[in-house]
């Protein structure tokens, strides 16, 4: 070779100007050794309309989808069938999907095995996948960009990857509806609106690493919330709710780092007994609804130095006390505290600053006092 030439000549005896020179050559050539090639450039060939693949006989169609070099799809792209019979591998050289890809197979069709058909697919406007038995590889691994939703429902089998996306980092929506399946996004940073529904489910198997600020966040139905790692560095939200099952002694600790959010709802949230993990939230609150956790008994850990312009507390049948309201200095439009059939204590509302124009409704709990009993210290029973 003739790096290895060069460096046998630059061994032998020389004048120190010519051993300057093999020198200084040597390293040019082990500079360009190590340049990395430029990525080539992306240049569409555009297919424009549906791509439909269902029990007929597309073969024909895709072939010639293939042969025409088709990188690009301005359309949607549709597979449905109850047995194969198209060559998915004809489909391999699609880059992105101006329109949606979806893909619904029934449970007992056995000879789809992976989405290996789409690895070169980087970017889609909207990705639909229902469940189905047989795959055992279903992992995009160069998907980047999800420009509208990810859905996905369903039980699944596939468990041999864990990171299904590792390529992704921006996605419009993200809904999950009982899909079974370990999923980590390691490189996913903007998300607009992320959903996690289960009838039965570990949400602490749905990790997002990177997400500091989301518009939307709902998860309902798991029966284990989720580990501090699934939202570790999410620090801000438009709106979040939370309806699921607690194990004993779990708290909200997946959040906690949030700092700010505008809407924080806490609901039929079973064993959980505290607000613990809620410690870093400050500033304004437009609503905050805790409704129907049975077993909540305090309202600890609720921030520090909250603004809160609604506050909604109903149907806590365990709460007898607001102790933690104290980290709220203001409620300013309403506050609502309802169907609270324990709660008799409401003394730590006395630091908070309850304006005039109020609207204050305290009504069908262990005690109701009215908002001129609570100025005049009268905050419980006797």
């Amino acid at each position: 070779m003739l790096t290895n030439a060069l460096l046998d000549k630059i061994l032998e005896p020389h004048d120190m100007k010519t051993q300057i020179f093999l020198l200084i050559s040597l390293s040019i050539i082990l500079i360009s050794c190590d340049k990395v090639e430029p990525e080539v450039e992306f240049v569409p060939i555009e297919y424009i309309g549906k791509v439909y693949i269902n029990n007929e006989d597309v073969n024909p169609f895709l072939q010639d989808f293939f042969d025409a070099g088709y990188n690009s799809v301005r359309g949607d792209v549709i597979i449905e069938w109850d047995g194969l019979k198209a060559d998915l591998s004809l489909l391999s050289n699609i880059v992105e999907i101006k329109g949606s890809f979806s893909i619904s197979v029934p449970g007992w069709v056995k000879n789809l095995q992976s989405y290996d058909f789409l690895n070169n697919l980087k970017s889609v406007t909207e990705l639909y996948i229902s469940a189905h038995a047989s795959i055992e590889a279903c992992d995009f691994p160069n998907l980047e960009r999800i420009d509208e939703s990810l859905y996905l429902v369903g039980s699944h089998t596939c468990f041999n990857e864990i990171t299904l996306f590792p390529a992704l980092h921006t996605a419009g929506t993200i809904k999950f509806n009982d899909y079974n399946h370990i999923i980590n996004f390691p490189l996913l940073s903007d998300v607009n609106n992320i959903e996690l529904m289960f009838s039965s489910r570990k949400c602490d198997e749905y990790m997002f690493p990177l997400i500091e600020h989301i518009d939307n966040l709902t998860i309902i139905g798991c029966d284990s919330i989720l580990e501090y790692q699934s939202f570790k560095n999410l620090k801000s939200a438009n709106k979040i709710l939370v309806a699921t099952e607690y194990k004993e002694g779990e708290s909200l600790e997946v959040f906690k780092n949030l700092e700010s959010v505008n809407t924080l709802g806490i609901q039929n949230c079973y064993r959980l007994k505290s607000l613990d993990g809620l410690d870093n939230l400050k500033g304004s609150i437009e609503l905050l609804y805790i409704t129907g956790n049975k077993d909540l008994q305090s309202l600890d850990g609720l921030g520090e130095g909250l603004n809160i312009k609604e506050l909604k507390l109903e149907s806590n049948g365990s709460l007898k006390s607001l102790n933690g309201i104290e980290s709220v200095v203001s409620i300013t439009n309403t506050l609502r505290i309802r169907l609270n059939n324990n709660l008799v204590d409401y003394c730590s509302l006395s630091s908070t600053n309850l304006p005039d124009t109020l609207d204050y409704i305290v009504t069908k709990n262990g005690f109701n006092p009215t908002l001129e009993m609570l100025r005049n210290g009268q905050c419980k029973p006797g």
